[in-house]
């Protein structure tokens, strides 16, 4: 059905299946895939015509079966990301703990060199030896589906709309400034530094956490719109209003020269819709 048709036209396709077989319900939210996944099927739920024309196929249907076992593959997934995530982090430990050996000339480290190589998991909060945090999981009762928040239990979990404080607004961010923003509770990497943009793995993790926060649903942290995951720009194609943005709170690259630049600590990270990001601008 795509032969002949545009860039454009071949993604609003791609999108509009995406929607009609939730190709995001499958996925965990913390699978590198779910945002783009998310975003895709978000898009595809205004392209009307090329549902219909998807549908007159008879090969794009989402039965009750799918509904009642896409849970279960998130569940599945979510496991599995897990797993992985844990194997990063073992191997990031390691490869700090081999750094900080070189950088003592082969001598052990002391018992406590940096509270962020016992902190470091890939973005996730530290594992404080309190109860465990059951994760956000998808709920069903066909054909309508929808996220419950996971339950409290670690120290820095909040649910609803809560603001976490990172006490000194200075989290891991020497070099640079940082704000009190809602994501403080998520543990930076080493790398964290003045100027810098959030990386991929960063975006996931507070947008996870956003939507753990929002019972699911991708929110504003300045008004509580609703918003949309981002998807990769076209030429051409203009982004909604209300595509989710990730703003630094100071920015990494102040208006005034005399300011400090921000960092990409999680603490200086807020999640805004593109127009209000515009609006903010370097302020």
């Amino acid at each position: 059905m795509q032969e002949g048709q545009t860039p454009e036209e071949q993604q609003q396709l791609a999108d509009a299946a995406c929607y009609l077989v939730q190709c995001a319900a499958q996925l965990s939210t913390n699978d590198p895939d779910y945002a783009t996944a998310l975003a895709s099927q978000q898009r595809g739920a205004g392209y009307i015509t090329e549902q219909n024309d998807l549908k007159a196929t008879g090969l794009f249907v989402y039965s009750p079966y799918d509904a009642l076992n896409d849970p279960l593959a998130a569940m599945g997934d979510w496991g599995v990301q897990q797993v992985e995530s844990a194997g990063r982090g073992a191997a990031n430990m390691g490869n700090q703990l081999v750094g900080i050996i070189k950088a003592n000339s082969g001598q052990t480290p002391p018992s406590d060199p940096n509270n962020e190589l016992l902190g470091e998991n890939d973005g996730n909060p530290p594992n404080t030896g309190a109860s465990p945090v059951t994760p956000a999981v998808p709920v069903c009762d066909p054909p309508v589906c929808t996220m419950i928040p996971g339950s409290p239990g670690t120290a820095g979990y909040g649910a609803g709309n809560t603001t976490f404080n990172s006490g000194d607004g200075d989290q891991s961010a020497s070099n640079g400034a940082s704000g009190n923003g809602p994501y403080s509770n998520l543990t930076d990497s080493s790398s964290v530094g003045a100027g810098k943009n959030f990386t991929k793995t960063q975006k996931n993790n507070i947008y996870e956490q956003n939507m753990a926060n929002n019972g699911g649903v991708l929110r504003s942290d300045v008004d509580g719109t609703e918003l949309v995951m981002p998807s990769k720009s076209q030429s051409g194609v203009t982004p909604p209003s209300n595509e989710a943005q990730i703003d630094h709170i100071v920015p990494k690259n102040p208006a005034d020269p005399n300011t400090t630049q921000g960092t990409n600590s999680y603490s200086n990270a807020q999640v805004l819709s593109r127009t209000q990001n515009r609006q903010k601008s370097n302020k």
